[in-house]
């Protein structure tokens, strides 16, 4: 994987930005990698975020389904049983939303 990073990342690097990020990472490779780490993070939640909204399973990339529950709701003085949605189900993988 880190392979395919760098075939990307290279090429649109000039000479001193390449020179300028291995001095960064052999100053303190511990902050390079949680750096990198939490870019990889915020991306992962971005994306999956953004297939939830589409209504995509982001584990599968399957469709998901609305999971609905019912409650008691006073409309026009009367009390009726009503479907309230509460959350979404993908029925391939099993992935909930939280």
């Amino acid at each position: 994987m880190i392979d395919i990073i760098t075939d990307i990342l290279f090429p649109s690097l000039g000479l001193e930005d390449v020179r300028e990020a291995l001095k960064e990472i052999e100053y303190s490779p511990g902050d390079f990698v949680n750096t990198l780490r939490n870019r990889f993070k915020a991306e992962i939640e971005h994306r999956e975020k953004a297939l939830i909204e589409l209504n995509i399973c982001p584990k599968c990339e399957n469709d998901i389904s609305t999971i609905y529950e019912y409650e008691w709701h006073e409309i026009w003085g009367h009390r009726q049983l009503c479907r309230v949605p509460c959350g979404s189900v993908c029925e391939c993988c099993g992935w909930e939303e939280e």
